[in-house]
């Protein structure tokens, strides 16, 4: 009998590797892209595109007053940024005060999130956005997440069934990674 591999010429390279080989990660977190304007078209008639109209457009058109924009998110009629510096603005329909600006009243350009509890007034260290039908949410830099708007589901997440025009801390939950919004739920990445 012949063994093969007499026969084949083929050399088999010794495996070098080691298990206990490590790999070396860059402990600089990457900073996100910016961008310098923001786009949007489609149906406008709460001022969801932020152009500063109510007209609908089968073309994008610049959101208005809006740059060094990171991350975009849209609800049901309404819109979100985050800005590079960290502060969410929004824009559209408020029904249930889903612009997170303290009042009812719609916008069909952008404004800013407010925050009572930030001495800017404003939301600040946010890292991620998301829009629901009639709620938003913030995740901020220190994994705590923020929502605001209709709780009529409880989707604000703060123990009751209030609705809310302004940021509210969403209970039971630090250290999250990512969030994401449904109809009238809410989720978070732990």
């Amino acid at each position: 009998m012949v063994n093969q591999a007499e026969e084949d010429d083929t050399t088999i390279p010794e495996d070098t590797s080691s298990q206990d080989a490590t790999t070396a990660v860059s402990s600089a977190t990457p900073e996100p892209e910016t961008f310098i304007t923001l786009s949007a078209w489609g149906g406008n008639h709460f001022g969801e595109l932020g152009n500063g109209t109510t007209t609908d457009s089968s073309t994008p058109v610049q959101v208005s007053d809006l740059a060094g924009v990171r991350n975009a998110a849209g609800g049901n009629k309404h819109s979100l940024a985050l800005k590079d510096e960290g502060t969410v603005w929004a824009w559209g329909w408020n029904h249930l005060g889903k612009l997170g600006i303290g009042t009812d009243i719609d916008s069909s350009t952008p404004v800013q999130v407010t925050d009572s509890n930030d001495a800017s007034g404003y939301l600040s260290g946010v890292q991620a956005i998301a829009a629901g039908s009639f709620h938003s949410l913030a995740l901020k830099d220190d994994g705590t997440v923020w929502a605001w708007g209709g709780n009529f589901a409880g989707q604000l997440g703060n123990g009751t069934y209030t609705d809310s025009s302004t940021p509210v801390q969403v209970g039971n939950l630090n250290g999250v990674k990512a969030i994401g919004a449904g109809l009238s739920h809410s989720l978070a990445v732990q």
